[in-house]
C-alpha cells in the first residue's frame, strides 16, 4: 500500500485557508515545517518536492510531508486550492490516506468552504477539527482502483484463513505471480497483509473484551500462539498483555 497518513491516529490540526494564485505566480520555495494537505478546485498548481515534479489539477489532492523541500520551479496556471496545515503519523499500513490521489470535488467542496469560513471567523478549534476529520473521512472514502491486487486484499480480509494456494486457485495465477502483483502495490506479501489484518483484529479484541490472549489469538486465526506472540511483539514493540494494559489506563 502507498505510504500515507495513519487514519487510526489523532491528527494535530493547525490551520487552514483557501489560497488563490495570481497569473504567472509560482509555488514558494520552502522546507515544510508541518504536513500540508492541498485540495485543488481550480487552475493548475506546479511544484517540485524533494526533486520530484508534481502538477495538480481540480479534484486532485496532495500531502506535502513535514521536512520535505518544495520549489516553484515552474509557473502555475492560477490555481485555487484549500491548504490544511497539520501534523500526522505516516504509515504504509492500512487504513491510511495515501499521499496523493483524487476526490469528488462536488461532494467535498462544501466541507472545504465550511472549514475556510470557520478558520477565518475565529471558530473554536473543536469546531474546526470536526470539519477537518470530516474532510479526511470523505477523502478516505475514495474507492481504490480496480486491480487484481485490490481484489486479493479484499479476499484476504473476508477470509478467516487463506493460503497462497487458495489465492492461486481463486485468481488463476501462479503463487509467485500473485506475490509479485501484490507486493508491487502493497509493499508486502499476501501472507504479511493477512497477518497484519488479523493482528489489527486482535488489537481491537484486546482493547474491548476481557477474553484471554490465547482465546483472542484463536479467534483471529492464529492457532500457533507462539507465532502470534512473536508477530504481535514485532509489530507493536510490546506484548499483548502490555498492549491491553496501556489501552485501559
Amino acid at each position: 500500500m502507498m505510504r500515507g497518513i495513519d487514519l487510526t491516529r489523532p491528527i494535530d490540526y493547525l490551520d487552514a485557508s483557501f489560497r488563490y494564485f495570481k497569473e504567472q505566480e509560482r509555488h514558494m520555495t520552502r522546507t515544510c515545517v508541518c504536513d500540508v494537505l492541498l485540495l485543488m478546485f481550480d487552475g493548475v498548481l506546479r511544484f517540485s518536492e524533494d526533486g520530484v515534479s508534481y502538477e495538480l489539477h481540480p479534484g486532485e489532492y496532495h500531502i506535502q510531508k513535514q521536512g520535505s523541500y518544495q520549489t516553484g520551479d515552474r509557473v502555475s496556471n492560477a490555481p485555487k486550492y484549500l491548504y490544511l496545515h497539520f501534523k500526522g503519523e505516516w504509515t504504509e499500513n492500512a487504513p491510511n490516506l495515501p499521499c496523493c490521489g483524487t476526490f469528488d470535488l462536488q461532494k467535498l467542496k462544501p466541507s472545504m468552504e465550511a472549514l475556510d469560513e470557520l478558520y477565518h471567523s475565529g471558530a473554536t478549534k473543536v469546531a474546526q477539527l470536526a470539519k477537518v476529520y470530516e474532510i479526511f473521512a470523505l477523502l478516505s472514502q475514495t474507492p481504490n482502483p480496480h486491480t487484481i491486487a485490490n481484489e486479493v486484499a479484499r479476499f484476504i480480509e473476508n477470509a478467516s484463513e487463506v493460503s497462497l494456494q487458495e489465492l492461486s486457485n481463486e485468481f488463476h495465477f501462479s503463487k509467485n505471480h500473485i506475490i509479485n502483483l501484490f507486493k508491487a502495490e502493497y509493499g508486502m506479501t499476501p501472507v504479511e497483509y493477512s497477518n497484519n489484518h488479523k493482528l489489527k483484529k486482535a488489537e481491537r479484541l484486546l482493547e474491548v473484551t476481557s477474553n484471554s490472549v490465547k482465546q483472542i489469538a484463536d479467534a483471529c486465526g492464529f492457532h500457533d500462539y507462539a507465532y502470534f506472540y512473536k508477530l504481535f511483539c514485532r509489530k507493536n514493540g510490546v506484548s499483548p498483555v502490555k498492549w491491553r494494559q496501556e489501552r485501559r489506563m
